[in-house]
C-alpha cells in the first residue's frame, strides 16, 4: 500500500520534530506521535531505557498510556508468546508472556551504535494488512529514535564531564592559590633569613675591618667599586649580586689572622706575609657551608690573583682568574693605594688610575681597568673621593 504524500510530509514532520528534541522524554512524545499516525487506530508501543531508566508511550485503540504494566501487557497481547522484549546491554529490562494475538505486529529496535536502547512496536487492527511500507518506516523511526538519544545521551556525558573539569579547575585554581600565598609566604620568609644572615656576615666583615686601623670604610668603598665596574661590565643581577657580596667579604679570612700581623707597623716578614697570604681560603672555608653565599667565594678566593700568574693562592692567569676575582682585585688595589697604609700615605686618586693603567696586563686585568677608569671619569665615585681626601688631610 502506497503511502501518501501526506503521509509522507507528516512522516517527515515527525523526524524533524525528533531531531530537535533536546530529550528522551521529548523524543519518546515525538516518535509517540509518528507511530500513532501510522498505526490508524491500532496498537502501537514505544519503549527506551535512557537516563537509566524505562520509558514507555503506548497506545490501544487510539488511546495513548504511559504506564509500564499495561504497555508491555499490550505488547503480549500484541504478538508474543514469551521473551525478552526489552534488553539493554546484559540487563533484562522488561518480560512479557501471553498468546499470540491475531493482528499483524512488526518489531523494530531501537539502537544507540552497537547497543540496544528501546523497541518500537506497531500493531494494526483486526483484518488490516502490514504493508512494506510501514515496516520501512517503523525501522526509520527506529535508527533516528537511536540516533537522537545516543546524541542525547553523548551531550549528557559531556555536560557532565564538563561540569567536573569546571569543578577540578575551581579546585585547581583555589590549589594553585594556596600553593602561591605558601610559596610567597616561604619566599618572603626565605628572603627575611637571607637579609638577617647577610647583615650577620656584614657585622662581621665590618669587625674585621675595624681590627685595622687603616682600613676603615675599605668594605663600603670596593663594594661600591667593585658593583660599578660590574655594570660598566655588563654583568646580570645575579652575577652583580654575587660580586657585591664577594667584595664585601672579600677579607673575611682575616678573621684567622693575629692582630700581631694585621696590625703590625711596617713591612711583613716572610713567615707573617705566608700567614696574611692564607686569608682568601681562611675565607672561603668559613663560607663555604652556606648555600646562598657561595656565588660570592669566587671573589673571595681570587682576588688577589694577578693575571700574570705572580698572585696568590693559586697562582692562576689572565682569564682562569674569575671575572669577579678580577674585578675585585682592581677595587682592591684602587683603594689600597688611595687611603693610608701603616708603611705609606695615601695617594692621589689621578695618580692610583695612573698606576691602575701601568699594572694593566700584568698584576691586573686591562679590560677591567679600563671600565673602571671609564666609570672614574664619569665622576660616579666623586663623593667616597672626597670623603677619602678629606680623612688624607687630617
Amino acid at each position: 500500500m502506497a503511502q501518501s504524500p501526506s503521509g509522507d510530509a507528516a512522516l517527515l514532520e515527525a523526524l524533524a520534530n525528533l531531531a530537535a528534541s533536546q530529550t528522551p522524554d521529548e523524543a519518546l512524545d515525538c516518535t509517540a506521535a509518528a507511530l500513532d499516525r501510522l498505526a490508524r487506530g491500532g496498537t502501537w508501543l514505544a519503549a527506551v531505557c535512557a537516563d537509566e531508566r524505562t520509558q514507555m508511550r503506548a497506545s490501544r485503540g487510539g488511546t495513548v498510556v504511559a504506564s509500564p504494566d499495561l504497555a508491555g501487557g499490550l505488547l503480549a497481547r500484541a504478538g508474543e508468546t514469551s521473551g525478552v522484549w526489552l534488553r539493554v546491554g546484559a540487563r533484562e529490562v522488561r518480560r512479557w508472556g501471553g498468546e499470540r494475538a491475531a493482528q499483524p505486529l512488526h518489531v523494530a529496535a531501537v539502537r544507540s551504535g552497537e547497543a540496544l536502547g528501546g523497541v518500537l512496536a506497531l500493531g494494526l487492527p483486526p483484518g488490516a494488512r502490514l504493508h512494506a511500507e510501514q515496516r520501512s518506516r517503523v525501522a526509520l523511526l527506529a535508527r533516528h529514535l537511536g540516533a537522537v538519544l545516543g546524541h542525547l545521551r553523548l551531550r549528557r556525558e559531556l555536560q557532565e564531564q564538563s561540569t567536573q573539569v569546571l569543578a577540578m579547575r575551581a579546585q585547581l585554581e583555589a590549589y594553585a592559590r594556596d600553593m602561591r600565598v605558601t610559596y610567597e609566604a616561604e619566599r618572603e620568609h626565605y628572603r627575611q633569613l637571607r637579609r638577617a644572615y647577610e647583615d650577620l656576615i656584614r657585622m662581621l666583615a665590618v669587625a674585621i675591618e675595624e681590627r685595622d686601623d687603616y682600613t676603615g670604610g675599605h668594605i663600603k668603598r670596593v663594594a661600591a667599586y667593585a658593583a660599578a665596574i660590574g655594570r660598566e661590565l655588563g654583568l646580570r643581577d645575579g652575577d652583580l649580586q654575587a660580586l657585591e657580596m664577594g667584595a664585601v667579604l672579600h677579607d673575611i679570612g682575616k678573621i684567622g689572622i693575629t692582630d700581631a700581623i694585621l696590625r703590625k707597623q711596617g713591612v711583613l716578614g716572610p713567615g707573617e706575609w705566608a700567614k696574611m697570604r692564607e686569608h682568601p681560603l681562611i675565607g672561603a672555608r668559613l663560607l663555604e657551608s652556606i648555600p646562598f653565599l657561595r656565588p660570592a667565594l669566587d671573589a673571595i678566593i681570587a682576588h688577589h690573583e694577578r693575571v700574570d700568574g705572580l698572585g696568590y693562592p693559586h697562582g692562576l692567569a689572565g682569564e682562569a682568574i674569575p671575572l669577579v676575582g678580577r674585578i675585585v682585585a682592581v677595587a682592591d688595589a684602587f683603594d689600597a693605594m688611595t687611603t693610608d697604609r701603616p708603611y705609606r700615605r695615601a695617594r692621589p686618586s689621578t695618580d692610583a688610575m695612573v698606576e691602575l693603567r701601568h699594572q694593566g696586563g700584568r698584576q691586573l686585568d686591562r679590560h677591567v681597568v679600563a671600565a673602571f677608569e671609564r666609570v672614574f671619569h664619569h665622576g660616579r665615585f666623586d663623593g667616597l673621593l672626597t670623603e677619602i681626601e678629606e680623612r688624607a688631610r687630617f
